[in-house]
């Protein structure tokens, strides 16, 4: 037996394809090798299956080094048929454990949504592969896709996957040939789906419905997310291109994500980290890029790497970008409850995915929010000096991690009398920047959003401002409680509260630019509603009732696109552990505008369902209260920032995956965000 544990070996597949028939590229095959040999250089047991095609299926040498290939042995060739058979050898070959890692390099379309849990929005993903037969293209379409990463990841593989191609329809496409988009062919796309027969709807529902969170959705081809990560090269109306990088043309995200693995501590680094350079990367090459790279998934996942556990150092940080005037841009702003004054620690991406590490002790900044748009906001150091590291003075890439957040002062606490040491408890309080509600008095204050109290079992109590005593929190014990933990479970109280108060920034008296005052109303661009299984329609604000026993979904969630400029949507279950946590896995999801002769709908639905908690029916409750909440943004962002673990446990690291936009663009940057009460109930039958 091994004393340190099983050997966990690593799989991976690299798939890279010039030779189109229609529209061939040129850096696709560069891209896969190089990660080919990066991947050699810094893991001696990473077994690789290497798929290419070079400029031609009739190859002269190449004048590139590192190109030339041989079609000796067609099994290389990344036909369907290989692709196929080669994630399913490397499903029986693996160990649970084990790590996979899938790199596409090539053209990318959307094509037709055929089945139930198709995306009706935007249609299904195909990555464009060779058919094997004759000189033309096949597709390997989504829900295959799904099928073989589903097996991994049943078996209990680690799967990392990177999608360096467009997704999106051709009404978006412009005749670029480095843009890798092909069209989709409905002959060759009948082929793929007869190939397929298997992924029917039936079994995609059996797969899909794990029901094993209290709000759970699922998206598209992404079957389970949870047990993998995947990177995209960008969002379903966005363009994935070639560039000329060192004199020869490369996928922008291949060769950008190369660069942050080499520099930021390589395989197995949180993909939260390498996603968050890799974006202010996108950002400091150009500015007008109008790519952005989209992570799904398990954003607490390594790199081809391990799972991080949500018992791992507990940092929520937004990344940096420093723009063309030298300013500091946090990429979150007002719709993130960031507010005037705020203050972060500033410092680079760990090497070792702990950004505790003593290590950088000396490579930080203090720095404090002086301006606050919508979804950006600007920052200025507090001393004079940018800090002197080893990386140099704060740049595009560092990450901060807030250090006071002036709006959890407004939501007050309230010490009954008889808590003690009084003084200790409030020093400590205002150390976390909580607001205080001051006086002696024995009566709750109706100013006080939370009000403490010692029982007679000498246990605190917590109650609202209506006072109604607060469920699902710690065992607090007068003689056992801590000081600093009290300090926790306010402050995670506080944070709940004001994601559940974050509104649209239409009402506030923010300072607005002219040209944002004659905009219209962002709220006339989207509609949001609810309806039931019965066929209710519900709007935000009112309460739905949801039936514990359901066994598939309970209610649907529907945006539209009402106006001409794409959307983007965000749903957070606020659960009744005092959770916030994203409903759909991935960074966002988009919402274009709708376009009959593209067959885009402008809308997208979600069915969920909601579920008392095991511990609550443990605990002998049989209803509970959630709150889904959701964000729709003009421009893209995240809310990583929002999230909370269920109270009392350790959070997991939150490292933006945020969308990078110069404040200038965030002048026009609007938001919206809605609340959806949630009772959930056992009916009598149940």
């Amino acid at each position: 037996m091994n004393p340190q544990g099983p050997v966990i070996s690593r799989f991976a597949i690299l798939i890279g394809i010039n030779a189109y028939p229609d529209r061939p590229l040129q850096g696709c095959v560069r891209d896969i090798l190089a990660f080919e040999r990066y991947l050699q250089q810094v893991s001696s047991n990473t077994h690789i299956q290497l798929f290419t095609a070079a400029s031609s299926l009739n190859p002269s040498p190449s004048p590139s080094p590192g190109l030339a290939e041989t079609f000796a042995d067609p099994s290389t060739l990344p036909t369907y048929r290989n692709v196929t058979l080669g994630l399913e050898k490397v499903t029986l070959a693996a160990q649970p454990g084990d790590l996979v890692y899938i790199h596409f390099s090539g053209h990318g379309t959307r094509c037709e949504p055929y089945a139930e849990f198709s995306n009706q929005s935007t249609g299904d993903l195909a990555l464009v592969l060779l058919s094997g037969k004759k000189n033309d293209e096949i597709f390997l379409r989504g829900p295959r896709l799904a099928r073989a990463l589903n097996a991994m990841v049943e078996k209990g593989l680690v799967v990392t996957v990177v999608l360096d191609c467009c997704f999106s329809g051709s009404v978006y496409r412009r005749d670029n040939p480095r843009v890798r988009f092909l069209p989709c062919d409905s002959v060759l796309d009948q082929v793929e789906i007869d190939a397929d027969e298997d992924d029917k709807t039936g079994e995609l529902e059996a797969i899909i419905d794990s029901g094993n969170r209290d709000a759970s959705a699922r998206v598209n081809w992404l079957i389970n997310p949870a047990g993998y990560s995947i990177l995209a090269a960008c969002c379903p109306h966005e363009e994935a291109l070639e560039s000329e990088f060192d004199g020869q043309p490369r996928g922008v995200l291949s060769y950008l994500l190369l660069q942050v693995l080499q520099e930021h501590g390589g395989l197995g680094t949180r993909f939260q980290d390498i996603y968050a350079s890799l974006q202010a990367k996108f950002k400091a090459r150009d500015a007008s890029q109008q790519q952005n790279p989209v992570l799904y998934g398990n954003k607490r996942q390594g790199f081809f790497g391990k799972t991080y556990s949500d018992t791992t150092t507990a940092v929520t940080a937004v990344p940096i970008v420093r723009g063309p005037d030298g300013s500091l841009q946090l990429q979150a702003g007002q719709a993130h409850g960031v507010s005037c004054g705020d203050r972060f620690t500033l410092y680079p991406v760990s090497k070792t995915g702990d950004n505790n590490d003593s290590s950088f002790a000396g490579n930080q900044a203090l720095s404090k929010a002086i301006k606050v748009r919508a979804l950006t906001s600007q920052l200025e150091h507090v001393d004079d000096a940018a800090p002197t590291t080893t990386h140099g003075p704060t740049e595009t890439g560092w990450l901060a991690r807030p250090l006071n957040r002036r709006s959890l002062e407004k939501f007050s606490i309230q010490l009954s009398p008889d808590i003690l040491p009084r003084e200790e408890w409030l020093t400590a309080m205002r150390g976390r920047h909580l607001g205080i509600v001051h006086g002696e008095s024995d009566g709750p204050s109706t100013a006080a959003s939370f009000r403490v109290d010692l029982n007679r079992n000498e246990e605190y109590e917590i109650r609202d401002q209506s006072g109604q005593k607060l469920i699902n929190l710690p065992l607090m014990l007068q003689s056992q409680t801590e000081t600093n933990y009290f300090c926790d479970v306010m402050e995670h109280l506080a944070k709940f509260a004001l994601v559940g108060q974050l509104t649209d920034n239409s009402s506030t008296s923010m300072e607005k630019e002219p040209d944002e005052r004659a905009i219209e109303p962002f709220a006339k661009s989207f509609s949001v509603q609810i309806t039931t299984r019965s066929g209710a329609i519900v709007d935000a604000g009112c309460p739905v009732q949801v039936d514990h026993s359901e066994k598939l979904w309970t209610f649907e969630l529907q945006v539209e696109n009402k106006g001409d400029k794409a959307l983007y949507l965000y749903a957070y279950n606020m659960g009744p552990l005092w959770q916030v946590e994203g409903i759909d896995f991935g960074t966002y999801q988009l919402v274009p505008p709708r376009d009959d002769d593209q067959k885009l709908s402008g809308v997208v639905k979600k069915r969920l369902r909601t579920m008392v908690p095991p511990k609550m029916l443990a605990d002998g409750y049989r209803q509970c209260e959630d709150i889904i909440k959701v964000f729709v943004t003009s421009q893209p962002t995240s809310f990583d920032i929002l999230e909370l673990p269920e109270i009392g446990e350790v959070a997991p690291e939150k490292k933006s995956s945020s969308r990078i936009s110069w404040a200038d663009h965030d002048v026009l940057a609007k938001w919206a965000a809605l609340s959806f009460p949630i009772h959930t109930f056992f009916s009598s039958t149940t």
